[in-house]
């Protein structure tokens, strides 16, 4: 993910730092400007403005559909762990990164297993995530049929439909680089752009 700088040059910050905010840890450097939410999974949200008035821009989380036994469809969600345990990996000038680790529940509280993503931000307006997951409980699944990682973006400022978004395919896109948002420079509303790699790194 990427913030297009002109949009939050006023607002800018040099160091990097999370602050503790009632529940969630926001992050902030340089252009870059995170909350993640520690009651729903951790999932992050990318903001702009100050605490407590935060706007969203986008949200991300990890969603799975798995096959039970019994062929039942079951939704898995990053957000369905309400106690996920979060490792701050760095705070400074160059970057800040925190991983958060989170079980998979379906959503009667049955256990799948666990997941995990790893957010670096720097003062440029990247972030750079990585996500994985292992599932455990054999017994109550059959197969997994879908591992995706969701963005939420506000309909008014889409570029593209939420259902365009989901069938784009990372080798079919031209230089795996999309926009995903209008800015809106006279607001200090930052644009956001989306690049992506997946399977073994190039």
């Amino acid at each position: 993910i990427s913030s297009d700088t002109l949009g939050q040059s006023s607002s800018m910050i040099t160091g990097g730092v999370f602050i503790p905010r009632n529940g969630a840890y926001e992050g902030k450097i340089g252009y870059s400007h995170v909350i993640f939410d520690r009651s729903a999974g951790g999932v992050m949200s990318v903001v702009t403005g100050n605490w407590p008035r935060l706007k969203t821009l986008a949200k991300l989380y990890m969603v799975f559909d798995v096959k039970t036994n019994s062929n039942r469809r079951v939704v898995l969600r990053q957000s369905f762990d309400k106690n996920p345990e979060i490792l701050f990996l760095e705070e400074g000038n160059d970057r800040i990164g925190l991983r958060v680790l989170f079980k998979l529940f379906s959503k009667d509280n049955v256990y799948y297993g666990y997941g995990m993503t790893e957010t670096w931000l720097y003062p440029d307006g990247e972030l750079f995530i990585t996500a994985a997951a292992r599932f455990e409980n054999t017994e109550a699944q059959a197969l997994v049929t879908k591992a995706q990682l969701d963005i939420d973006l506000p309909t008014s400022a889409r570029k593209y439909s939420e259902e365009t978004i989901q069938k784009m395919e990372y080798s079919s896109t031209a230089k795996r680089y999309i926009l995903l948002t209008n800015g809106d420079s006279i607001s200090g509303i930052p644009s956001l752009s989306l690049y992506w790699r997946t399977g073994m790194m190039e």
